[in-house]
């Protein structure tokens, strides 16, 4: 009986893991520097792929050697198509 409820409580803790969203592995695509404010402090983004048409990006300040984090956004396949961010991921010009 003692050997069933481990098991259950193994499966549980898996099943939480596994449903945790840094354990997701996501393609990092590349990092772009949007503005330099002065000589130490830039504002940027970072761009990942999340799935099939699918994409993250993670905006971000850096002064000196600190980086913070502003904010995170997705663009799925039906918003993509429809921004200017579509040509210049595929590499085409607008």
């Amino acid at each position: 009986m003692r050997a069933i409820q481990y098991n259950i409580l193994l499966i549980l803790i898996g099943l939480f893991l596994y449903r945790c969203k840094g354990l997701y592995q996501n393609d990092f695509l590349y990092d772009q520097e949007l503005i330099r404010l002065d000589t130490k402090t830039t504002i940027g983004y970072k761009l990942f792929q999340t799935g099939i048409d699918n994409f993250r990006f993670e905006f971000y300040i850096t002064e000196n050697i600190d980086t913070t984090g502003l904010f995170k956004t997705y663009l799925n396949d039906a918003v993509f198509k429809k921004s200017d961010f579509f040509p210049l991921l595929h590499g085409t010009q607008l």
